[in-house]
């Protein structure tokens, strides 16, 4: 199955990674008949897809990006642009290493770096 995403007319296309027979397949709803579980869990994996591009969609407008594309779309979906995401452990190791350098410090970082271990 092919997946075809449009932004602003201009579309770009990737793969759903599954099949169907063409019999089954209902073109003017672009899903299939729901004649059986197999399909009606077809179209339940289209639906949540769909939804994705909607999230990946809003995800793009709230991160600032003011000309979002098709293909800027696709390469969220298919893990190629990830943002930055960070732990909270991450944060506070990044947050306090310039504190492991000052002798000053050193005691707070110390037991910092205890309770992090004890987690």
């Amino acid at each position: 199955m092919v997946v075809r995403v449009t932004v602003d007319g201009i579309r770009t296309d990737t793969t759903a990674k599954n099949t169907i027979n063409p019999k089954l397949w209902d073109t003017a709803k672009g899903k299939a008949y729901e004649r059986s579980l197999l399909t009606n869990e077809l179209n339940m994996y289209l639906d949540s897809i769909r939804a994705e591009f909607i999230r990946i969609h809003r995800d793009l407008e709230q991160d600032g990006i003011e000309h979002i594309t098709a293909e800027a779309v696709v390469s969220r979906f298919l893990g190629r642009d990830k943002p930055e995401r960070y732990t909270l452990l991450e944060v506070f190791r990044e947050h306090n290493e310039p504190f492991h350098s000052k002798n000053t410090k050193k005691l707070k970082y110390n037991k910092f770096e205890f309770h992090i271990f004890t987690l």
